[in-house]
């Protein structure tokens, strides 16, 4: 459903969809697409733009929509309650997390 609503604004998006002759899920982490023909940019397409995937309630939402929905990923939870427009956007520590036992690549481990 990601790609779905990806490749209906995204141009790369639109030439992967017209060559798709099915795409189904192999999992929750997996999935296959079969194609018409070869197109050896496929990789390049889906690395250079911003393609994410998103829970498929989520994707199920029009392009033409924005997400309204805060679903995250992290060390924090944002607090829709606490929001204001162009003013605040209130971000709580989530209590639980564990923290990864290595340094991160970009940088110091710390939240």
């Amino acid at each position: 459903m990601s790609l779905a609503r990806w490749s209906v604004k995204d141009p790369f998006g639109q030439v992967i969809a017209a060559l798709t002759e099915e795409m189904k899920p192999l999992g929750d982490k997996r999935f296959q697409m079969r194609l018409k023909k070869p197109f050896p940019q496929m990789l390049f397409a889906f690395g250079s733009r911003p393609c994410f995937m998103m829970p498929e309630r989520i994707a199920k939402t029009p392009a033409t929509e924005q997400i309204k929905d805060t679903t995250g990923s992290g060390p924090f939870r944002f607090r829709p309650d606490l929001w204001v427009s162009g003013a605040t956007a209130f971000r709580q520590s989530i209590t639980g997390i564990v923290k990864a036992p290595y340094p991160l690549f970009w940088g110091v481990n710390r939240v």
